[in-house]
């Protein structure tokens, strides 16, 4: 059994199971608190939700990409002619028809002998995608280095523990080390990929994890998006992250994190707000109705 970090540092290997366990503050505790409260944040880490689909497709292609031997021994494709999976209601069934025994008995066969479960559809397209980056100058990014690589820091200014886990990490002998964030995408363009890293807050570890880095080792890192489209035809494109980026990543978690750090203080955790306030509607959304501010009507 590997034990849990629970000292700074660089961990190699740390199995993913295990990383969940370090309580520490991680950069999508940060995310859900700027995008809802700290309540939001505070309740997600202590009731993970279940992966969505797109969540499970990325992670799937994160194993098969970085972690190919990994992908082969766990991962398995469901043959075209596999029975329709049970229901909880078809197995509890009191008088289950042959073909609801015959399902129940090759589901509990199937998932005795194999950890995870792919649609042929879903294999076939990662497959692609894994092809589409080894093909380009992308490879670079995710060869001659680690993968997985787990970060344990102290932030200085608040005393908390941190943490962070980097896709593929490259030490070169010679000039910056290079952390690499695999994304799936629809839009891998400069200005699809670059809408999408801010929408979804992919700046935020962006900075989170270089500060991190340097702080650990004493060496400032590149930081790399590597966006991989999961539609034909399955383009891959590296971008390195500029300052500015990172300066808005840092600009962003530094208030989350000091924000948090007064909430565990205080063991407490706010939502939206006690008070009642105004709620409106946004500019466009108003003028699509007719009402701007040239034309409201004071009662």
């Amino acid at each position: 059994m590997t034990d849990v970090p629970s000292k700074p540092g660089v961990y190699y290997g740390l199995p993913f199971s295990v990383y969940l366990q370090i309580d520490a503050a991680n950069a999508s505790l940060l995310w859900t608190m700027r995008e809802k409260s700290p309540l939001h944040a505070l309740y997600e880490r202590e009731h993970p939700k279940p992966p969505t689909p797109a969540l499970e497709f990325g992670r799937l292609f994160h194993k098969a990409l970085l972690e190919p031997k990994l992908w082969a021994d766990t991962v398995r494709t469901l043959p075209s002619d596999a029975p329709r999976r049970p229901t909880d209601r078809q197995r509890n069934a009191k008088n289950p028809s042959p073909a609801t025994v015959a399902a129940v008995e090759w589901w509990d066969a199937w998932e005795a002998d194999v950890k995870e479960t792919i649609t042929s559809d879903d294999a076939e397209s990662i497959a692609a995608m894994c092809a589409s980056v080894r093909a380009s100058q992308c490879k670079n990014y995710t060869t001659g280095g680690r993968s997985e690589v787990t970060m344990v820091w102290k932030d200085d200014e608040t005393g908390l523990l941190c943490k962070g886990r980097c896709d593929y990490l490259q030490r070169p002998d010679l000039g910056n080390d290079v952390i690499t964030d695999v994304k799936t995408t629809l839009d891998a363009s400069a200005r699809g990929f670059s809408r999408a890293a801010y929408n979804f807050g992919y700046f935020l570890p962006a900075a989170y994890y270089s500060d991190a880095w340097l702080r650990l080792t004493g060496e400032q890192p590149f930081f790399v998006w590597l966006a991989v489209e999961k539609q034909p035809p399955y383009v891959a494109k590296a971008w390195e992250v500029d300052e500015k980026i990172i300066q808005a990543g840092r600009n962003a978690y530094r208030s989350l994190l000091n924000r948090w750090a007064d909430c565990v203080a205080s063991d407490t955790y706010p939502a939206y707000g006690d008070n009642v306030e105004i709620i409106t509607f946004p500019d466009w959304a108003l003028a699509n109705e007719g009402v701007t501010p040239f034309n409201l009507e004071v009662a």
